[in-house]
């Protein structure tokens, strides 16, 4: 039987990956996103600027979500069990808030709370565990 500690890192990949899943799969299914959000009468460039808004903030996303991977892979937080707990939650609730924007066509502006709220956070701390490997840890070999 596994331990807590010998199932998060496990957890925190597959929570990972389901997140880039339903970010991607929400590029494909974007337009209903943008229609919630325009009024009932709107122009070809309200549409357009939407669009391209929430194009931007999936991107970011997904840009925060692969960092999230170097960092796993790289071996940059492997062993560290409070950052897998950190991410597994985060990854979740990012997972759960993205799923229901895409399937409730939330107002397309909603990306970006999403962002805010659970992957800038992630994305921060990641980068901060890369730096400080990288530049504040001895070589040993």
């Amino acid at each position: 039987m596994l331990k807590t500690v010998d199932s998060i890192l496990p957890a925190r990949f597959l929570i990972t990956i389901a997140h880039l899943i339903v970010t991607l799969a929400t590029f494909f299914q974007m337009e209903n996103n943008v229609l919630s959000g325009l009024p009932l009468r709107y122009e070809k460039s309200e549409f357009d600027k939407l669009e391209t808004e929430l194009i931007i903030g999936l991107v970011v996303i997904c840009a925060c979500i692969l960092v999230d991977l170097v960092g796993l892979i790289g071996g940059f937080s492997l062993f560290m069990p409070g950052v897998h707990a950190t991410h597994v939650v985060f990854h979740f609730c990012a997972l759960v808030f993205t799923a229901v924007f895409l399937m409730d066509n939330w107002h397309a502006r909603t990306v970006w709370y999403i962002f805010g709220f659970f992957c800038a956070p992630i994305s921060l701390m990641e980068i901060t565990v890369i730096i400080s490997k990288s530049c504040f840890s001895p070589q040993r070999y």
